[in-house]
């Protein structure tokens, strides 16, 4: 009886047991793990995990290391989910490994056959520095030691940094900046933050997960464990020095705690019976100065500021249609640079096509290796009249930043050939008669009047009434008033400081305007990029200036010149702000969005009011 039980308990396993074999064949590889710098002399682990057991493993050929292994290890697990039942078994093989010597070491593949098939693990680079390490544990019990009973926390223990990829650029040139910090103490976690504002980039974060993982790395010959905080693309809007602002963190380190000596400390001096406190120390990084240097002399006359390798192309989607039939011209400029920014140098069309602005189409990717991908002008074009017509050749210009010289890419002529759509008729044309076609006809002969004639003789002349006299007033009048208003315009005309002074609020208006439909039409980073060139080009036009010549310092001291109250101006900082920071904000609410265009009209209203010129 016991053993029929026994027999049906092994058929039900191995039923149930099929479903964990059926879902839990994943993809079959080896991997290896292994931390990338260690101290000479220290102890560490080299693993190989493989999700399949294998007939034979063929460990690495390991040189500059002494080792042990390898010893095996078997991890399960099981999931059950909606009834489906998966199920993991992972094989690793440990080495221990002791380093030797300093320098750099490569330990070859490792590889493990399954069912007559090889798998190999990739290679791995270990680095090997001096071992500092009980020269910062003298460091930091002298930290404690010249603070009383209290532990200190070495400022060469903990300390964050902000690492840029190149200290010298072109204007428009991007840059990879990275927030990192570096400890070699016990760290529990992170307050407060205080980034740096990137003034005088133009800024784009790159994602990185929410999750602030440690890594242990080589810094300056000493092993500290590295987390990154934040990656950025920055992209110099000015030239000169440009300074980044230093990086604030409040940070939270587990220390033990100082106590008296007794005889149990020989055998409670372990760290499992030792007492901790946690410490708050408030790091600040350096700040990294930027030297920005301006656009190489002779610029090409298709350069509108793209700076880095790009390749273009512009294709129509047919050159013969009919009249009122639409065109679609698609100008796609790919590569790697400022690639938000760049802007289409003006092509020529001929009067007889109507074309709409481009709509513009974004496929751009940020990384570690910058800002890539492509950016689409797609031009709709409508031909209102039959013939050929032809579109002149065109370039675009861009600066290689590499070789410090300028691209330039000139387009071919593009001819369309128009024929009349149906049901249109040739245009008519009317034409009025001559005086040689006008007869009056049965009154061409008079009869003589017979009779007495009552005539009165008339001495009205027009040019001595009151109403000749009337209107050559008003004539001189009016060409007086012309000649001002002519007089008027050239003076304005020539003023051209004048003229971007005062059409300043207009085109803002117009430029926000725009920024709402986008807002309600959901578009919102086109609403962010027009907005923020909406209060950008409204302060260039109202002190008639370059883009590239403003900044938060230079805005403040403008509209302090003019007598604008400090509120206004503290106001107009933080609404440009507010802008930047949520046009790189993972998801902000559309009552932001709305709130932040109310406050942009209204910061600009204030400003006009209290301006003095």
């Amino acid at each position: 009886m016991n053993r029929l039980i026994y027999i049906i308990l092994i058929c039900s396993g191995a039923i149930g047991l099929a479903p964990c074999q059926l879902f839990g064949q994943d993809k079959t590889e080896l991997t290896v793990e292994a931390p990338k710098v260690v101290a000479n002399g220290e102890v560490f682990r080299l693993s190989y995990t493989i999700n399949a057991k294998c007939e034979n493993f063929n460990g690495p050929r390991i040189e500059g290391f002494l080792y042990n292994g390898p010893m095996l290890s078997t991890n399960m697990s099981t999931q059950i989910i909606n009834g489906q039942v998966t199920q993991s078994v992972f094989y690793t093989y440990n080495y221990t490994l002791q380093a030797t010597n300093t320098g750099k070491f490569t330990i070859p593949a490792a590889s493990a056959t399954i069912r007559n098939k090889t798998y190999t693990s990739p290679a791995v680079t270990i680095e090997v520095v001096a071992d500092t390490r009980n020269q910062g544990n003298q460091q930091a019990g002298q930290a404690g030691q010249s603070q009383g009973t209290q532990p200190g926390i070495n400022s060469d223990d903990l300390f964050a940094r902000v690492e840029v990829d190149r200290t010298q650029v072109y204007k428009g040139e991007q840059i990879f900046a990275v927030i990192k910090i570096y400890t070699r103490v016990n760290l529990a976690r992170l307050g407060e933050m205080k980034m740096p504002s990137f003034g005088g980039f133009w800024n784009q974060e790159i994602p990185t997960p929410e999750q602030i993982g440690l890594e242990r790395v080589n810094y300056r010959g000493q092993i500290y464990n590295m987390g990154v905080i934040r990656k950025s693309i920055l992209v110099p809007q000015q030239t000169g020095t440009i300074v980044i602002d230093p990086f604030e963190i409040e940070c939270y380190v587990n220390v033990q705690k100082k106590r008296q000596r007794s005889p149990f400390d020989d055998f409670f001096s372990d760290s499992f019976f030792g007492s901790y406190e946690t410490l708050s120390k408030k790091i600040t990084s350096p700040r990294v100065e930027i030297q920005v240097r301006p656009f190489p002399p002779g610029q090409p006359a298709g350069f509108t500021g793209a700076v880095g390798t790009f390749s273009l192309t512009a294709v129509p989607d047919k050159t013969e249609v009919k009249t009122n039939e639409a065109i679609s011209l698609k100008v796609n400029i790919k590569g790697k640079g400022n690639l938000k920014l760049i802007e289409m140098p003006a092509i020529r069309f001929p009067a007889d096509l109507e074309v709409y602005d481009p709509k513009i189409t974004d496929n751009i990717e940020a990384g570690e290796n910058g800002i890539s991908g492509s950016k689409t002008f797609e031009y709709l074009i409508i031909p209102r009249h039959a013939g050929t017509f032809t579109i002149p050749a065109w370039s675009f210009s861009y600066l290689d930043p590499a070789a410090g010289q300028y691209r330039t890419y000139t387009s071919e002529a593009l001819t369309l050939n128009i024929s009349k759509g149906e049901g249109e008729t040739d245009p008519t044309i009317i034409s009025t008669p001559g005086k040689e076609d006008i007869r009056v006809i049965g009154q061409d002969i008079r009869f003589i009047k017979t009779g007495n004639a009552h005539l009165t003789r008339s001495n009205r002349i027009f040019a001595t009434s009151p109403g000749f006299y009337f209107v050559y007033i008003l004539l001189i009048l009016f060409l007086v008033l012309t000649l001002g208003y002519f007089r008027y315009q050239n003076k304005n005309q020539a003023d051209i400081e004048g003229t971007r002074f005062r059409k300043a609020i207009s085109l803002s208006r117009k430029k926000l305007g725009k920024a709402r439909v986008h807002l309600g039409s959901g578009q919102h980073e086109q609403f962010m990029e027009t907005l923020l060139k909406g209060l950008w080009g409204y302060l260039s036009d109202k002190f008639n200036l370059e883009l590239s010549e403003l900044n938060r310092e230079s805005i403040t001291g403008l509209l302090s010149a003019k007598e604008v109250p400090e509120i206004i101006i503290e106001d107009l900082i933080k609404t440009i702000d507010q802008a930047e920071f949520l046009r790189y904000a993972p998801s902000p609410g559309e009552g932001d969005y709305q709130k932040l265009l109310e406050q942009s009209e209204n910061i600009i209203i204030q400003i006009e009011k209290s301006y003095r010129r």
